[in-house]
């Protein structure tokens, strides 16, 4: 394939991360449980590799994008630094993001668990659908990439042509090789599709049509043994292959009894209720654990779906049915199936609904409108079901939308299935996922890239159904294919079964007739927005993705009395956005996408026309007092004088609605501006001692956000203008403590202040110090008096925010309250998302290396903050690592605190506390790297493991937890390091390892053998796990040299465990491993 013509259209450098999408794809597409797996960590890794490979490409390669050598060093290190430079990107390009980091984190742990832990189950398809648009995502961005879905259907088809010289009659089943004793096996296998024989209700079902699974299986065994080109095993999943073609061939052994059976038995095996629903949402991603699975395999649904779907489209070449049986039946299963479904029959379809539309799509459109007229939908409910389960929640919609993006493809069927996409927009309460029913219209209009074959004429047609019958959806997708607004499109899901699309058919829009949709999608725009004021409003905001003769009609509409003889309240927002939109072009006149200055000009005389009356200055100056002081930056102009020329227009503004009813005017203004703090700003500046007492203390307890937010502006101005006397002259004696204290929140954190504190508070000075909220960067000489305040009133976590900024700018380390703070931290009142942890963290390590702090101090820190204590924040406990290397007293307490004793039958549950002390042992176990034996100086003494060991052994035997403590000092002797005599591993270590009663010790050493390997990039050919067991067997050689036969033992199992990977990984992708030289690689047994 690589050398094809596909690959031409390729650049040379997006190759190879383009490879591995495409065997993740591969993968995708078969869709067996043993292909999803495979297909999860391949798509993982293929956002790794994207990222990778962008980062090292030269810059003209990245479009004269360059970067820091020292950053992309650091980006490159490892998972989670190349998504912060993916992240750093999207911000750069003002992108949208389709995904979040956590989500991303997330789709990776699955990864990570699919690929190491022997009980993960098979990835479901939200899942897959996830980490397989996340990584299209990433592609398509970087190497610019649009349509990466057609580009993968169309590597498919080249790779089915990749050896035109072998004729085509090898290269599918060869049907005809079938002993004739065998076909009507062969042809009940091809209805099922697959399945797996290790399932109970597969087998059922199988007995079913056959009249006994026994004698049936034997003959398709009989049948794999002398061809197996045309069925596939692994692992007991069977699949037919090219079962399509097969199905075709045999379209002469269907009856109508056969009919019939495909009902019963489609029924039966479809609607299954996913158990997993019996679950919180929470719980259902590990619903293989919790051992709720579907009694019939995926293989086997997925089988009998593609088979409906199969008599729906070939029908008429089934001779021996009656006539239309085979549609009417087709019909029948599916009207049956989603009769009255609730939602978690369609939950339970999620994956299957794409094929089962093809099957029958009138009757499936007509089953999902009559699930849109129950009341509620079953809809309703998937929609809630999406907002459930944090991280680990689902889409259940997915596979309804891409259903109907295949049915979109058709002419025929392109308006109805745009008006029921519609209509569940309508139940659409918006979510975190990607994919909803309005972006899949969207994308299914899209002009410079439309998803259907229908012509221009009804794609408007189905958007001007969508307005009549919802016009608030209509508009949201108007909007959306404007210029600008879809620069990139995933493209929509593409049928499998139906020739919708024709094989001629070119994806590529003519420039003509790209302008031709969007001059008529704008028309409609412009059309809807008239009398409509919000939607004039948001039009404004697109002027410059309105294609003439649209724009010149827009702005006509806006020049009219219509419009003119608004009330300023309506035409205010309309004309703000008309003058942030022409600041923005004047600003950035020079830019591609800026208007031409005739262009500006009319619209600014537009502007002028419809601006609010200079007698109403509430709305004429209501754009001054928003949170984008940017917009009216001048780029000529230094960033200081800009914001003192803002200052005074601000000033100016609020003089005049002064005038208007004194304070109550402008008080009412601070409620209609997006930013009060900005309008509290400006009145202190026009401000006196009678509206000082006008203001004070009356607003001071405002339960009103804006008041607050007002009054907040106009202390700290006044403040700022007058210093500490102007708080000296306010009549404070009659105010209340909390007035007071409203009061001082809202000036700076500093010296004078404090001391204020104590003046107007006296003995009630703690309601301060309990209740203030800052971000201390200090000024004065020192933070140490409000460090002290904050530890004596118990605000612990904000005393540590101040000990550090005291640190960054003074450099030094107040070691005595940042102590007391990190010990009063782990039981204060103050809510946990006040504490900083990269604060806490810096503190704790600047601890660590005080040569005066008492260890008992560190020690209760370290296991107070040990979950922030990790190689991701870099940093760790290392004082528990000392103590568990050198106390076995206190490595045994942990053991026990993780384990049950052997010797207890009926321990009492623990309660939440005991867990949570519990969860702590075992990160710190879990992530200790220091073996006993390794002293201060980073040497080993075999002396001291052995005195350890044989303490701890004494000690775990009486107390029942030997075997786990041995399992725990197998995986830290891993990190024991080299021998003096240049042994690989210290010997003192070997032979503990070698012991005669310790097999757990050997265990836990092979453990963290293959936990030691972390994330990496899996090579088809398995070389990478080949070279890793040559390695391990030549260790062990030297292992066995010294008489230490057990652990050498032990070594060579872990060599073949690499090798049986590395076969593992050749059979999964489908392809002999091969070095550089094209030599077939084996492993040495």
């Amino acid at each position: 394939m690589k050398n094809g013509s596909f690959f031409n259209s390729l650049k040379p450098w997006s190759i190879k991360p383009f490879e591995l999408l495409f065997h993740a794809e591969l993968h995708f597409q078969k869709g067996t449980d043993y292909d999803r797996r495979l297909a999860l960590v391949s798509f993982d890794n293929s956002i790794e590799v994207s990222i990778t490979t962008y980062l090292t490409l030269n810059p003209i390669q990245r479009g004269n994008r360059s970067y820091p050598r020292e950053n992309i060093d650091q980006w490159l290190k490892n998972y989670h630094t190349k998504l912060d430079y993916f992240f750093t990107e999207l911000t750069s390009r003002k992108l949208p993001v389709y995904k979040g980091k956590d989500e991303l984190v997330w789709l990776h742990d699955q990864r990570n668990e699919q690929y190491h832990s022997s009980s993960a189950g098979v990835p479901s398809i939200d899942t897959l659908n996830g980490i397989r648009q996340t990584a299209i995502w990433v592609f398509s961005i970087l190497f610019q990439i649009s349509d990466v879905e057609t580009l993968l259907k169309y590597a498919l088809v080249e790779s089915e042509k990749s050896f035109p010289e072998i004729p085509i009659e090898f290269a599918k089943p060869k049907i005809n090789g079938i002993q004739q004793i065998h076909e009507a096996s062969f042809f009940t296998a091809s209805v099922l599709g697959g399945w797996n024989d290790n399932s109970q209700g597969d087998n059922e079902i199988i007995g079913e049509l056959t009249g006994g699974f026994k004698n049936w299986i034997n003959c398709i065994r009989e049948i794999k043994n002398y061809n197996d080109e045309i069925i596939s095993l692994k692992n007991g999943h069977w699949q037919v292959k090219d079962k399509i073609t097969v199905l075709l061939k045999y379209a002469s052994f269907f009856y109508d009894s056969h009919l019939d059976s495909i009902k019963k038995i489609a029924l039966k095996v479809l609607s299954e209720i996913h158990p997993m629903f019996d679950l919180k949402p929470e719980d259902r991603f590990a619903a293989a654990v919790y051992g709720k699975k579907l009694k019939y395999s995926s293989e086997l649904r997925k089988g009998i779906s593609e088979t409906i779907a199969f008599l729906g489209v070939n029908g008429s070449k089934l001779k021996n049915c009656s006539l239309h049986k085979p549609e009417d039946t087709v019909d029948l299963i599916i009207k049956d199936l989603f009769n009255d479904a609730d939602w978690k029959l369609w939950a339970s379809l999620n994956d299957l609904l794409p094929i089962l539309a093809e099957a029958a799509p009138k009757e499936f459109l007509s089953s999902v409108e009559n699930a849109l007229k129950q009341y509620p939908s079953p809809f309703d409910e998937l929609f809630v079901q999406e907002g459930q389960g944090g991280f680990t929640g689902a889409n259940y919609m997915t596979g309804l939308y891409w259903a109907l993006e295949t049915l979109a493809w058709s002419e025929e069927y392109l308006s109805r299935t745009i008006l029921t996409l519609a209509e569940i927009a309508t139940h659409d309460p918006g979510g975190r996922w990607a994919n909803r029913p309005s972006n899949s219209i969207s994308t299914i209009l899209l002009p410079w890239m439309p998803q259907t074959t229908a012509s221009f004429e009804k794609r408007i047609a189905s958007l001007r159904g969508i307005r009549r019958n919802f016009p608030d959806i209509a508009w949201k997708i108007v909007i959306s294919l404007l210029p600008n607004q879809h620069q990139i499109s995933m493209g929509s899901h593409k049928p499998s079964f139906r020739n919708f699309i024709p094989e001629d058919w070119k994806h590529e829009v003519p420039a003509s007739e790209y302008w031709e949709q969007v001059r008529g999608y704008a028309a409609i725009a412009i059309d809807m927005a008239k009398g409509n004021i919000p939607y004039v409003s948001a039009l404004v905001e697109n002027l410059d993705n309105i294609p003439q003769p649209s724009l010149g009609a827009f702005l006509d509409y806006l020049s009219s009395d219509e419009i003119i003889n608004l009330p300023d309240e309506q035409k205010q927002p309309i004309w703000e956005k008309m003058v942030v939109f022409i600041r923005k072009h004047r600003r950035f006149s020079d830019a591609k996408w800026a208007l031409p200055s005739e262009m500006v000009d009319l619209l600014e005389q537009t502007a002028n026309k419809i601006s609010p009356s200079k007698s109403n200055p509430e709305y004429l100056h209501r754009h001054l007092f928003s949170n984008r002081d940017y917009e009216f930056l001048d780029k000529d102009i230094d960033w200081h004088t800009q914001q003192e020329r803002i200052l005074k227009q601000r000033i100016e503004a609020i003089r005049q609605i002064y005038k208007i009813n004194k304070t109550v005017s402008v008080i009412s203004f601070a409620e209609h501006v997006e930013n009060p703090v900005k309008v509290g700003n400006a009145f202190a500046h026009i401000s006196d001692e009678e509206i000082d007492r006008e203001l004070l203390p009356a607003l001071l307890e405002s339960q009103e956000q804006f008041k607050k937010q007002f009054i907040s502006g106009y202390i700290s101005s006044r403040y700022q203008l007058l210093g500490i006397n102007w708080i000296n002259n306010q009549r404070t004696d009659t105010w209340s403590i909390k007035q007071k204290c409203a009061l001082l929140f809202n000036v700076p954190f500093e010296i004078e202040i404090w001391q204020k504190v104590d003046e107007l508070l006296g003995e009630q000075a703690g309601e301060y110090w309990k209740n203030i909220n800052v971000n201390p960067f200090p000024t004065q000489s020192s933070l140490l008096p409000a460090i002290k305040n904050l530890l004596r009133y118990n605000r612990p976590l904000l005393a540590l925010d101040c000990i550090y900024a005291h640190y960054v700018s003074k450099k030094e380390l107040l070691r005595e309250q940042a102590i007391e703070a990190l010990l009063k931290g782990t039981s204060t009142d103050e809510p946990i998302g006040a504490m900083d942890a990269h604060h806490v963290i810096e503190i704790i390590k600047m601890l660590q290396v005080d040569p005066q702090i008492n260890e008992d101090d560190l020690f209760k820190i370290e296991w107070a903050y040990l979950p922030l204590l990790d190689i991701y924040n870099n940093a760790e406990p290392k004082l528990l690592y000392k103590k568990l290397s050198q106390d076995p007293d206190f490595f045994i307490e942990i053991i026990q605190l993780i384990y049950r004793s052997k010797n207890q039958i009926n321990e009492q549950e623990p309660d939440e506390t005991r867990k949570n002390i519990a969860s702590n042992a075992w990160k710190l176990l879990h992530e200790w790297k220091r073996p006993p034996g390794k002293l201060d100086d980073g040497t080993f003494s075999g002396e001291v493991l052995i005195k350890w060991y044989n303490e701890v052994k004494e000690k775990t035997i009486e107390s029942g937890h030997f075997e786990v403590a041995m399992t725990h000092l197998g995986r830290v002797l891993f990190y024991a390091g080299s021998d003096p005599s240049g042994l690989w591993i210290h010997q003192s270590a070997a032979e503990l390892l070698n012991d005669e009663d310790d097999d757990n010790i050997r265990q836990g050493f092979s453990s963290e053998v293959f936990n030691s390997r972390g994330v990496y990039t899996v090579d088809p050919t398995g070389k990478p796990e080949s070279e890793i067991a040559a390695s391990w067997r030549h260790k062990a050689e030297e292992i066995e040299k010294l008489g230490l036969i057990r652990f050498a033992t032990e070594l060579k199992a872990l060599a073949n465990s690499y090798d049986r990977e590395a076969e593992r990984i050749i059979s999964g992708f489908g392809n002999k491993g091969e070095n550089e030289n094209g030599e077939e690689l084996k492993n040495d047994q």
